[in-house]
């Protein structure tokens, strides 16, 4: 009779060496976080490792427990899985299964794991990496509890350690406190990034070493030409015949990059005669036609040709599949050698069957990459895709000395303890505010974590003061100008994390915001960061992203000027929230002048001003900034009150409508054959039923769902399907889509309470101006002039002086003229002390009652008197239509000609049976209406002169009545303010500036 450890024996060498590494590392006292790694090409022999070592360690030292854990990551390799453990790996390597050895079972569901500790007899639990992690997610990333729910596993064995997302579900493994072990096929993932794995307790075995021993076939291969799926099937079929005479029972694995493709595929295969299945998620189970929604074991198939697009990458290890055929390519060439492995196993080491075949359609070079793989495997060795060789090897090709940049410049020690005092340190931070008990070591250690896992070399911490901690980097990539070559790219930079009081301010000279961050800090309100242009401060640009989000509106826009509170404000700003700001900061005591930018939804702010940048001076802009960020008396410039601001939070927060505010630029996914796609993402706002709504990404409807997290303080988003899409950061590319679009809040949300709107992270609550004493910027328009207050009369009664009546609206505007016998007007002739034209353009066809010019400025005047009513809306409709139809003369770029014929001619006007007559020209020498036009025109194109429109009012408006009613809204009121913003608004896009002269 066998021994109890008769499959360690039957091992072949290979795998014996693999299993003395896991023992060894099994039995010794566990340093803390440390893992092994085997390396063993797919068809060597894995699984039998993995038994052979759960049969050891039963009964060996080490860890006290009495369970093993497997975890792979798709349910198709764990049907695999249980089935090599029960009874195949023994079958395989004819030994005896020991009675002692443990059952095997799959562990319980996250509702059921508490049951784990009751479990009594030894046992093999298999998992998915997914329920893994639906378990630590359950436990709310709990590691003392989870290392309590898995106290008695043993050790955890994890298949396919390559396997991407590393970074969550590594997180998940390592929090069971466990030892554990690594087995991958492909050397692609062997540095530090996710698991700790000390040199002594790592194993590979090269493809190149199991192939020259007789334990891998070797890959010869074909190309057939580009065709239909009928054309591809009958030359494949006819292939297949030619190369199946010494091998009958060889099976053929065909790749397809979707459901329809294998559909057809199939009914061709079926149409020739062959015995075929396809094998796809979507496919409802019909086996009279082959489709299949999972894979069979291949023991109880009597297919011959099998067809899938991802479900046989893996886990299929039948040595009876010698053919391989890519009808599409797969997306990434480590995918490509994982399927090529499928056809390479020959557990016999049979020499008559030492040859397996991967055809491909024209297109494809399927070869080239296999030749790739052989040079990587052979040269690259343990050192292959270790972001720490790679750095470590460019920092040695650094050269000692330079003349660059006109300094001669040494090569610096990046590990030494003073680093930190030659970096040069840009004035940008982001800010956060500090609700975490994290102290300032356990924020850098989380962030250095996060870097690595994002193929960045941390190097050794910087500690300039006792609230800074610097984090030096090397960011290795492969050029990305290179489709298939390699050319290897380092960018040295670091991350600056500072505490000061309640703030946690973090620079990175890449511009990337660690996740920690957005994840366990909440960012800077907007409120307190516009304290940073305060007072008399000059905004410049500022980007707006609107409230309303219905399909025909504007989402955001962007307005540059020289001043933006010279501008009118748009007559819905007020719905618009201010996500951007940039200007210049009132004069600081030194008298320079800077300019800063506000990234209001992202809590960023950049100040450019010359400096040496040495830390000394970073740290003392971060601690200006945060005594600035907490000061009251830092009040935000009055042009921030145009906009929406934050409020508090609404009572029912229940989403209604939603909007992923995405930059669709920022995000791909990689496609088959290595080509990208970008983001494509209907830019509407759906709306949400019982926190489901419906979304269209790149073609395909999905359904997603959005719910407020109290405990975060921010809406969830979630949608299985589009995660699975895989659209990465471009600049990050281990950040997927749905995991940004939470971290960073990038959606827009109404509420259902009304009057509330959730974006950039907060709630806002439009406030209409005209509701607001505080937003009523019209009153800042309007000039009091004592003299309209009596002009109830446009032109007055008749004169035969050739003059308006003195109480008449445009006999006050003739007082502009200095030559008028009546007197001025100082209220009004103040904007015209060199006056050198003054025309009454009333009746015709009119584009103003007057036009008022000297050298650098012009002005078209507009005169409405009104019935007596001191807020007459009637009134004010008729000039502000007047006025706004005519802004077209004041284009500089309007090259057309106005009707100036009659300038020249008198005004005349029949009133009550007498006829009122006056010159026209009331200042200025000009013989005819097209030199008059001329003159105009000089002024109204000198971009350094000044283009106004005025509203001159006699009764029909009064500034006190206006200030009353703000302070008392009337219906009235709405009407009033809508004409008034209209005209103001109208006259600023034109870049003229209005003035509205009333009554007191």
């Amino acid at each position: 009779m066998t021994s109890s450890k008769a499959l360690s024996s039957s091992l072949w060498p290979h795998q014996t060496a693999a299993l003395e590494v896991i023992d060894e590392y099994l039995n010794q006292e566990q340093a803390s976080g440390q893992s092994a790694l085997i390396t063993m090409p797919t068809g060597t022999g894995k699984t039998a490792v993995v038994a052979a070592a759960i049969e050891n360690a039963s009964a060996g030292t080490g860890r006290s427990g009495k369970h093993f854990l497997v975890v792979a990551p798709w349910r198709g390799i764990l049907g695999q899985l249980k089935r090599d453990l029960e009874y195949r790996v023994w079958e395989r390597l004819n030994a005896h299964r020991s009675d002692s050895f443990p059952v095997i079972l799959e562990l319980p569901t996250t509702k059921q794991i508490s049951k784990l500790a009751d479990v009594e007899e030894p046992t093999v639990f298999v998992a998915t990496t997914a329920k893994l992690l639906k378990i630590y997610e359950e436990c709310d990333r709990d590691e003392v509890r989870m290392a309590e729910l898995f106290a008695d596993i043993k050790a955890v064995f994890v298949d396919e350690g390559h396997y991407e997302p590393a970074p969550r579900w590594s997180t998940a493994i390592r929090s069971l406190g466990c030892p554990t072990i690594l087995l991958t096929a492909t050397p692609y993932r062997n540095d530090q990034k996710f698991f700790n794995v000390h040199p002594s307790h790592r194993f590979r075995y090269s493809h190149q070493k199991a192939a020259s021993e007789g334990f891998l076939r070797s890959p010869h291969f074909r190309t057939l030409p580009a065709s239909t799926s009928d054309i591809f099937v009958s030359e494949l079929v006819e292939f297949v015949r030619e190369k199946i005479a010494t091998h009958p029972d060889t099976r053929v694995i065909i790749r397809c990059g979707n459901a329809e493709s294998i559909r057809d595929i199939v009914a061709a295969l079926r149409k020739a005669g062959r015995q075929a299945i396809g094998i796809h998620e979507k496919f409802e189970t019909d086996e009279n036609v082959g489709l299949l929604r999972s894979v069979p074991n291949p023991d109880k198939s009597e297919a011959d040709y099998w067809v899938h697009q991802f479900k046989l990458v893996e886990g299929v290890d039948d040595p009876r599949f010698r053919i391989l055929a890519f009808y599409d390519r797969l997306g990434t060439d480590r995918s490509t050698i994982q399927q090529i492995g499928r056809v390479l196993r020959n557990p016999t080491k049979d020499p008559d069957d030492s040859a397996a075949w991967v055809v491909a359609r024209d297109g494809f070079d399927v070869e080239a990459v296999w030749r790739n793989y052989e040079t990587f495997d052979e040269k690259a060795g343990e050192a292959a895709a270790t972001t720490p060789s790679l750095a470590k090897d460019l920092l040695s090709a650094q050269p000692s000395s330079v003349y660059y940049g006109g300094k001669f410049r040494s090569l610096l020690d990046l590990e030494a303890d003073d680093a930190w005092k030659h970096f040069s340190y840009p004035l940008a931070t982001r800010v956060f505010r500090s609700a975490s008990v994290m102290n300032l070591d356990e924020i850098a250690e989380r962030v250095s974590e996060e870097w690595q896992a994002e193929d960045r070399e941390v190097l050794r911490w910087q500690y300039p003061d006792d609230r800074t901690i610097v984090l030096p980097f090397i960011d290795v990539s492969n050029s990305m100008f290179l489709r298939t070559g390699l050319f290897i790219e380092a960018t040295f930079g670091f991350t600056v994390l500072r505490v000061k009081d309640a703030h946690v301010f973090v620079f990175d000279t890449e511009g990337r915001t660690p996740m920690l961050m957005t994840d366990a800090f909440s960012r800077e309100t907007p409120m307190r960061l516009s304290r940073l242009l305060a007072g008399d401060s000059l905004l410049t640009t500022v980007s707006m992203d609107n409230t309303d989000l219905s399909k025909r509106s504007i989402r955001a826009k962007t307005i540059r000027a020289a001043a933006i509170g010279d501008l009118a404000p748009d007559l819905t700003d007020y719905a618009y929230i201010c996500s951007v700001a940039e200007g210049y900061p009132q004069v600081r005591s030194d008298g320079k002048k800077f300019r800063r930018y506000l990234g209001l939804s992202r809590s960023r702010v950049r100040d450019s001003r010359s400096a040496e940048r040495t830390f000394a001076e970073y740290a003392a802009w971060i601690d200006e900034l945060s005594l600035t960020l907490e000061d009251d008396a830092h009040q935000p410039t009055s042009t921030f009150h145009r906009y929406a601001r934050s409020s508090d939070d609404p009572s029912d927060k229940s989403p209604t409508h939603i909007l992923l505010d995405v930059d669709v630029e920022r995000f791909e996914r990689q496609l088959e054959g290595g080509s990208s796609e970008q983001l494509r993402l209907d830019d509407y706002a759906n709306d949400v039923i019982n926190g489901q709504t419906t979304l269209e990404v790149n073609g395909e409807t999905f359904t997603a769902r959005v719910a407020w997290q109290e405990d975060r303080g921010r809406y969830e988003f979630s949608c299985p399907k589009l995660a699975q899409m895989d659209f990465r950061d471009r600049s990050a590319p281990q950040r997927e889509l749905t995991r940004v679009i939470n971290a960073e809040q990038l959606l827009r949300v109404v509420p259902a309470e009304q009057g509330f709107m959730y974006a950039n992270g907060s709630f806002v609550q439009p406030m209409r101006p005209d509701q607001d004493t505080k937003r009523f910027w019209l009153l800042d328009v309007l000039t009091a002039v004592d003299p309209l207050a009596s002009a109830s009369s446009e032109k007055g009664r008749p004169r035969s002086d050739g003059n308006w009546d003195a109480d008449s609206v445009f006999g006050l505007i003739d007082q502009l003229a200095t030559r008028a016998p009546i007197g001025t007007s100082p209220e009004m002739t103040k904007y015209f002390p060199n006056l050198d034209m003054l025309l009454c353009a009333d009746l015709g066809a009119e584009i103003a009652d007057f036009i008022a010019v000297q050298p650098d400025r012009i002005a078209f005047l507009h005169a409405k008197a009104g019935k007596g009513s001191k807020l007459s809306a009637s009134a004010l409709h008729e000039i502000v239509s007047q006025a706004v139809k005519n802004l077209l003369w004041l284009q500089p770029i309007n090259a057309d000609v106005p009707q100036v014929g009659y300038w020249g001619q008198d005004w005349t006007l029949t009133m009550k049976g007498s006829q009122h007559v006056a010159k026209r020209l009331r200042v200025g020498r000009f013989s005819n209406g097209q030199e008059m036009w001329s003159h105009a025109r000089s002024v109204i194109t000198n971009p350094n002169a000044d283009r106004e429109v005025w509203l001159v009012l006699g009764a029909a408006m009064s500034e006190s009545a206006l200030r009353a009613a703000v302070e008392n809204p009337t219906p009235q009121l709405i009407q009033i303010y809508s004409l008034l913003q209209t005209a103001w608004s109208a006259v600023s896009q034109v870049g003229g500036r209005l003035r509205v002269f009333c009554s007191p």
